[in-house]
C-alpha cells in the first residue's frame, strides 16, 4: 500500500471514528488555495475542523507532532473561507487533530481524539 492509498484509508478510518462518536461529517477534503481541511463535522451547535496525521510509528514522534505553526495558520484561514461561505453564524467553532498510528502487522490504526487543539 502507497502513502497516498494509507493516508486516504486514515481519513476514511479518522471519520467513522468520529461518527461512531456522535459527529456529523457534512465535508471531507474542503479545498481553497490556502490548502486542505481533512475534514468537517458538527456535533450539537458546534462546528468542528479536523486535520488527521498519520504515521506508521512513533519513532520521529507523535503524529500530531507534526502540525506547524505554517500549517495552524492555513487551518485557520480555511475555516475562516469555510464560514464565510457558508452559515454557521450561530454555531461555536472547534479545531480538533486525530493523530493516527498505522500498523502494519495487524492492519489497525491507533488513536488519539485530540479536542479544541489550537487557540486564535
Amino acid at each position: 500500500m502507497d502513502k497516498k492509498e494509507l493516508g486516504r484509508i486514515g481519513e476514511e478510518f479518522a471519520a467513522n471514528f468520529l461518527q461512531k462518536k456522535g459527529i456529523q461529517i457534512i465535508k471531507r477534503n474542503y479545498f481553497t488555495k490556502f490548502g486542505e481541511i481533512d475534514l468537517i463535522g458538527i456535533e450539537n451547535k458546534t462546528i468542528i475542523f479536523v486535520e488527521v496525521k498519520l504515521r506508521q510509528s512513533n519513532v520521529f514522534g507523535f503524529p500530531y507532532e507534526s502540525i506547524t505553526n505554517k500549517k495552524l495558520e492555513k487551518i485557520y484561514q480555511l475555516a475562516e473561507s469555510f464560514l464565510l461561505e457558508n452559515d454557521f453564524s450561530d454555531f461555536d467553532c472547534r479545531f480538533d487533530v486525530i493523530s493516527l498510528i498505522y500498523y502494519h502487522a495487524d492492519e489497525t490504526f491507533k488513536v488519539e481524539w485530540l479536542k479544541n487543539q489550537y487557540f486564535s
